[in-house]
């Protein structure tokens, strides 16, 4: 006995009235689909239409400003066979605000090198002349520095470590040496825990003690900027 095919089974009119209208609701549902997605193809084509006029527009500029620059230059040759035998102070002026003009306006290949490498070069020129390959901070030192400074320091490294994706797999050892011997660095240098604070002042190069009247204690110079009594170090 063959199987009655779904489309030959007798539904109740109430199953069938409710299939015709969840029918309808998603013909109207495509139908919605269907103009918004109309409407953003017409949004897309004016965007392209405006990124055309402004591609346009900016081409029209760029024109406009060779022609100037070109009968800037053109007046200026002039000027300079005139001035050859005339000597018109005016006319002399004019000539040279005009270089000012394009010189201000159209940095040359110099300049924008210089510009763009000028991180690399600061960076270059404060290692010196020496042939170090690696800087070395002390963490104690560097927690002695004022809160901005640790917080850009610490920006810093966390984008070093967001650009160094593979780093290898490598430990590296901090020696001391004096007089090209090796030495053991100073305990001040390594305790980042217990930092000793007079150690670093002079370090630093600041001042051992406070200078606020009847106080002339150590100062702490921690991240608050205090003195042991409380005092701040720079007074207004």
């Amino acid at each position: 006995m063959s199987e009655t095919h779904w489309s030959q089974m007798m539904l109740p009119r109430e199953r069938i009235e409710q299939l015709e209208t969840i029918n309808g609701e998603l013909r109207q549902q495509l139908q919605q689909a269907k103009d918004e997605n109309e409407q953003v193809r017409q949004a897309n084509i004016h965007t392209m239409d405006v990124f055309e006029d402004m591609k346009a527009a900016k081409e029209q500029a760029e024109r406009r400003i060779a022609e100037l620059v070109g009968a800037g230059n053109r007046l200026c040759y002039e000027l300079e066979s005139w001035l050859a035998t005339e000597h018109d102070k005016e006319s002399v002026r004019a000539m040279n605000i005009w270089r000012k003009v394009l010189k201000t306006a159209e940095p040359n290949a110099h300049q924008q090198k210089q510009a763009a490498n000028q991180g690399r070069e600061r960076l270059w020129t404060w290692f010196s002349l020496s042939y170090a390959s690696f800087l070395v901070l002390p963490r104690a030192g560097m927690h002695q520095m004022p809160d901005d400074w640790q917080n850009r320091m610490a920006q810093l490294l966390e984008e070093w470590d967001e650009a160094a994706k593979n780093q290898p797999e490598l430990e590296f050892i901090v020696q001391g040496r004096k007089d090209g011997k090796l030495c053991q660095i100073p305990e001040w240098i390594r305790n980042y825990r217990h930092p000793d604070r007079a150690a670093w002042n002079h370090f630093f190069g600041r001042a051992e003690q406070c200078t606020y009247p009847d106080c002339n204690c150590p100062f702490d110079m921690g991240p608050d900027h205090q003195c042991l009594r409380g005092l701040p170090v720079i007074r207004k």
